[in-house]
């Protein structure tokens, strides 16, 4: 049996190339990228950072580090329990509209571990004390905050403490 192509399938690569704005229009900033997709996967920092730059004009790396150090561009769970880029003002309502399903994905990592809504509230409050005044640190630095200021806290700050919405 001879397989055809679909005439509507070469039509979609250019379209998708175009529409992810890899081909044509370019973006003058990273903001720009990240405002136009919503959000991006950034499992991959480098390759996530690369993915700004590819879809814009003439950026430095320079240019897109700046994003991330001014606020504007973050790097977060947002979507789900991998890393993503946003926008720094975005990430309320983004939370906000996520967070059901993300809460639920945790739902039983969270019940094995003894998080619960208490833990979450005392850890929250050690991370917001630590990054007050615009500070910004490593996980690795707030989980050393926090065994500080909460000795017994059985390592509530921890790579995966973070993900309660």
């Amino acid at each position: 049996m001879v397989q055809r192509e679909s005439p509507v399938v070469p039509a979609l690569a250019p379209l998708r190339m175009r529409t992810q704005r890899l081909w044509d229009t370019r973006f003058e900033a990273p903001r720009d990228v990240v405002r136009w997709l919503g959000a991006l996967q950034a499992q991959e920092f480098a390759l996530a950072k690369w993915s700004i730059a590819q879809r814009t004009r003439g950026l430095k790396r320079g240019d897109v580090e700046q994003a991330f150090a001014d606020g504007v561009i973050v790097r977060t769970h947002v979507l789900r329990p991998t890393w993503h880029f946003a926008l720094g003002e975005d990430l309320r309502w983004l939370l906000k509209a996520t967070a059901p399903r993300v809460n639920a994905l945790n739902a039983y990592y969270n019940r094995q571990h003894k998080l619960d809504t208490k833990l979450f509230a005392k850890s929250n409050a050690i991370i917001a004390k630590a990054l007050e005044g615009g500070a910004h640190l490593t996980r690795s630095e707030l989980a050393a905050n926090a065994r500080k200021r909460w000795p017994s806290s059985r390592g509530a700050i921890s790579p995966r403490a973070d993900r309660r919405r």
